[in-house]
Protein backbone atom coordinates (compact mmCIF):
# COMPACT_ATOMS: atom_id res chain seq x y z
CA UNK A 1 0.00 0.00 0.00
CA UNK A 2 1.22 3.50 -0.85
CA UNK A 3 1.14 6.62 1.24
CA UNK A 4 -0.73 9.57 -0.21
CA UNK A 5 2.54 11.26 -1.12
CA UNK A 6 3.84 8.12 -2.80
CA UNK A 7 0.62 7.81 -4.82
CA UNK A 8 0.89 11.45 -5.83
CA UNK A 9 4.43 10.85 -7.07
CA UNK A 10 3.33 7.77 -9.06
CA UNK A 11 0.91 9.97 -11.00
CA UNK A 12 3.83 11.82 -12.50
CA UNK A 13 5.21 8.69 -14.21
CA UNK A 14 2.24 8.17 -16.54
CA UNK A 15 0.19 10.45 -18.76
CA UNK A 16 -3.51 10.15 -19.56
CA UNK A 17 -4.65 12.27 -22.51
CA UNK A 18 -8.16 13.68 -22.99
CA UNK A 19 -10.35 12.16 -25.70
CA UNK A 20 -13.21 13.62 -27.72
CA UNK A 21 -15.56 12.37 -25.00
CA UNK A 22 -13.67 14.42 -22.43
CA UNK A 23 -13.49 17.60 -24.50
CA UNK A 24 -17.16 17.47 -25.62
CA UNK A 25 -16.50 19.99 -28.38
CA UNK A 26 -19.46 21.66 -30.08
CA UNK A 27 -18.21 21.81 -33.65
CA UNK A 28 -20.31 19.87 -36.15
CA UNK A 29 -17.26 18.95 -38.22
CA UNK A 30 -15.51 15.74 -37.19
CA UNK A 31 -12.36 16.94 -38.97
CA UNK A 32 -12.38 20.22 -37.04
CA UNK A 33 -12.94 18.41 -33.73
CA UNK A 34 -9.99 16.14 -34.49
CA UNK A 35 -7.74 19.10 -35.30
CA UNK A 36 -8.80 21.06 -32.21
CA UNK A 37 -8.34 18.06 -29.91
CA UNK A 38 -4.87 17.36 -31.32
CA UNK A 39 -3.83 21.00 -30.88
CA UNK A 40 -5.39 21.32 -27.41
CA UNK A 41 -3.78 18.08 -26.25
CA UNK A 42 -0.42 19.27 -27.61
CA UNK A 43 -0.75 22.42 -25.49
CA UNK A 44 -1.57 20.36 -22.40
CA UNK A 45 1.33 17.98 -22.99
CA UNK A 46 3.82 20.81 -23.54
CA UNK A 47 2.77 22.53 -20.31
CA UNK A 48 2.79 19.23 -18.41
CA UNK A 49 6.37 18.62 -19.53
CA UNK A 50 7.22 22.11 -18.28
CA UNK A 51 5.56 21.34 -14.96
CA UNK A 52 7.55 18.15 -14.54
CA UNK A 53 10.72 20.08 -15.36
CA UNK A 54 9.86 22.73 -12.74
CA UNK A 55 9.62 25.44 -15.43
CA UNK A 56 6.83 27.31 -13.65
CA UNK A 57 7.31 29.02 -10.30
CA UNK A 58 3.60 29.24 -9.48
CA UNK A 59 0.24 27.79 -10.44
CA UNK A 60 -0.47 31.15 -12.03
CA UNK A 61 2.48 30.54 -14.34
CA UNK A 62 1.07 27.14 -15.21
CA UNK A 63 -2.35 28.66 -15.88
CA UNK A 64 -0.88 31.33 -18.17
CA UNK A 65 1.09 28.68 -20.06
CA UNK A 66 -2.13 26.73 -20.60
CA UNK A 67 -4.70 29.43 -21.23
CA UNK A 68 -2.76 31.86 -23.42
CA UNK A 69 -2.33 29.30 -26.24
CA UNK A 70 -5.81 27.89 -25.55
CA UNK A 71 -7.18 31.41 -26.04
CA UNK A 72 -5.48 31.59 -29.43
CA UNK A 73 -6.86 28.16 -30.35
CA UNK A 74 -10.36 29.15 -29.21
CA UNK A 75 -10.17 32.29 -31.35
CA UNK A 76 -9.14 30.25 -34.38
CA UNK A 77 -11.99 27.76 -33.83
CA UNK A 78 -14.73 29.85 -32.17
CA UNK A 79 -17.47 27.24 -32.67
CA UNK A 80 -15.53 24.43 -31.02
CA UNK A 81 -16.50 25.29 -27.45
CA UNK A 82 -13.05 25.63 -25.90
CA UNK A 83 -14.39 28.37 -23.64
CA UNK A 84 -17.15 26.15 -22.24
CA UNK A 85 -17.15 24.58 -18.80
CA UNK A 86 -16.47 21.12 -20.23
CA UNK A 87 -13.14 22.31 -21.58
CA UNK A 88 -12.23 23.90 -18.24
CA UNK A 89 -13.08 20.65 -16.49
CA UNK A 90 -11.01 18.66 -18.99
CA UNK A 91 -7.99 20.93 -18.58
CA UNK A 92 -8.23 20.84 -14.78
CA UNK A 93 -8.74 17.07 -14.71
CA UNK A 94 -5.77 16.51 -17.02
CA UNK A 95 -3.43 18.36 -14.66
CA UNK A 96 -4.99 16.83 -11.55
CA UNK A 97 -4.47 13.31 -12.88
CA UNK A 98 -1.09 13.85 -14.48
CA UNK A 99 0.61 16.42 -12.27
CA UNK A 100 -0.92 17.35 -8.93
CA UNK A 101 -4.47 16.58 -7.74
CA UNK A 102 -4.60 19.78 -5.70
CA UNK A 103 -4.39 21.98 -8.81
CA UNK A 104 -7.87 20.93 -10.00
CA UNK A 105 -9.92 23.67 -8.33
CA UNK A 106 -7.41 26.37 -9.23
CA UNK A 107 -7.66 25.55 -12.92
CA UNK A 108 -11.34 24.60 -12.97
CA UNK A 109 -12.70 27.62 -11.10
CA UNK A 110 -10.27 30.24 -12.33
CA UNK A 111 -11.17 33.90 -12.12
CA UNK A 112 -9.95 34.62 -15.63
CA UNK A 113 -11.38 33.35 -18.89
CA UNK A 114 -10.11 32.01 -22.18
CA UNK A 115 -11.47 35.02 -24.04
Amino acid sequence: MLTLQEKKEVLRFTVAMPTADNWQLLSESVDEKTIVIEKANAILLKVLEGCKASSYATWGGIARAIFEPMDELAAKYPDAGLTDSEASHTIALFFALNYDPTIYNFLRYREYTLH
